[in-house]
């Protein structure tokens, strides 16, 4: 059997670097933010249901330390309402906000990250897109893709400075997780397959609906199975006791 190579070589954009789409898109945040700092400041809560909960949630957490409280009595009065979330995301905002409160008040510092998280989520999937598709298509043309998946119109719109809800996180770890795969195909070793397992698992925490990208990727790592034999049979086994692992470790948070 012939080895996958899935690499396109490209030289005419060697040592070009996405330090320049970054800065722009740190930028237009910021300029979103001196536009807009009233809004943003004044009426974080009001602005999306999803986020008004997860600070809610986040705060008890830090008054309480219950991290499998579901049920929020600010609603629906006077029986409360069950929200389906893991709590991944209300960790996340937990866990900056925790760092951030050893220099002000942890609502303060809960305030702030919550404002931050989402333009640093944008960032940080520009640069695993870019990351994940250089050796394919040559740096240049992996900056385009990357930057055009994150700025659509409606996924800008969950990225939005202000908005501290889970969809900013699932779309990176999405596009980590796609990363991943390719990764995995594109190199023999099989600690590529160990990471994408542990990323597809905190991915499912984060949110069910990711069960179809691992699918998808169960589906895509047989295929190289059945195409190079037995030299992918220990890689899916240690993709799929990766993601068992992590999976069942997050069934404690």
């Amino acid at each position: 059997m012939t080895d996958i190579n899935l690499k396109y070589k490209t030289d005419d954009d060697k040592g070009y670097h996405p330090f320049f789409i970054v800065m722009m898109i740190l930028l237009f945040h910021m300029v979103i933010f001196f536009n807009y700092h009233d809004l943003i400041l004044q009426q974080i809560t009001l602005r999306d249901f999803d986020g008004y909960w997860h600070l809610v949630r986040v705060k008890d957490l830090y008054n309480y330390g219950n991290t499998f409280h579901t049920t929020l009595y600010r609603s629906n009065a006077p029986y409360g309402e069950t929200l389906h979330w893991t709590s991944a995301f209300d960790l996340l905002l937990y866990v900056g906000a925790y760092i951030g409160s050893f220099f002000v008040n942890f609502n303060v510092a809960l305030l702030w990250w919550s404002i931050i998280i989402n333009p640093l989520l944008h960032i940080l999937t520009f640069l695993v897109l870019f990351w994940s598709l250089r050796d394919l298509v040559g740096d240049l043309r992996a900056s385009i893709f990357g930057i055009l998946f994150p700025f659509q119109l409606y996924l800008f719109g969950i990225f939005d400075m202000g908005v501290p809800d889970h969809h900013g996180a699932q779309i990176f770890l999405f596009s980590l997780f796609v990363a991943l795969i390719l990764k995995s195909i594109m190199n023999e070793n099989s600690k590529w397959f160990s990471l994408c397992g542990i990323v597809g698992g905190i991915s499912l925490w984060s949110g069910l609906e990711n069960i179809t990208i691992i699918l998808i990727a169960s589906a895509f790592f047989g295929l190289a199975w059945i195409i190079e034999g037995t030299n992918h049979e220990i890689k899916n086994l240690v993709f799929s006791l990766s993601l068992l692992l992590t999976t069942s470790l997050a069934m404690f948070f």
